[in-house]
This record gives C-alpha cells, sequence and structure tokens, in this order.
C-alpha cells in the first residue's frame, strides 16, 4: 500500500506513523510504502518538519491470504 501526502509549501519532510509506530519519512513528492501484516482498523499520522500534523483511522481488508494463527491442523 503507497501512502501519498501532500503537504504545505514550506514543508519539506513528512514523518510517518501507524498507530504510533514509526514508519518512516517522505518528501512531498515522494510516497511510502506500507504493508500491513493483518487485516484490522489503522490510525495513519503524518507529520511534517514544521510540527504541523493530521491523522485518519483507517480500515485495511487483506483479502485471499490465509491467517495462519487461526489453522487448526491435527
Amino acid at each position: 500500500m503507497k501512502v501519498i501526502g501532500s503537504g504545505k509549501m514550506d514543508s519539506n519532510i513528512i514523518y510517518w506513523f501507524v498507530d504510533d509506530a514509526y514508519l518512516g519519512n517522505s518528501t512531498k513528492q515522494r510516497s511510502i510504502e506500507w504493508y500491513p501484516k493483518e487485516s484490522g482498523r489503522y490510525c495513519i499520522r503524518a507529520v511534517d518538519d514544521k510540527g504541523r500534523a493530521d491523522a485518519r483511522n483507517i480500515r485495511v481488508d487483506i483479502i485471499g491470504v490465509i491467517n495462519k494463527q487461526k489453522i487448526d491442523v491435527h
């Protein structure tokens, strides 16, 4: 999944967080990639180099992937 940010014209770097864990940084022109390990609800937060921040709650549904933790093999 690519996360694309668009900051104010005077910001240079955008710092990305998923559920308060640091994901990485990007510029306004570059995207950052994130691969969630499982379906669920996440909060994506962006903070620019001027300290301005915004967040969005999203829901991710991973389709076609078997959750190995739920398989009971006898």
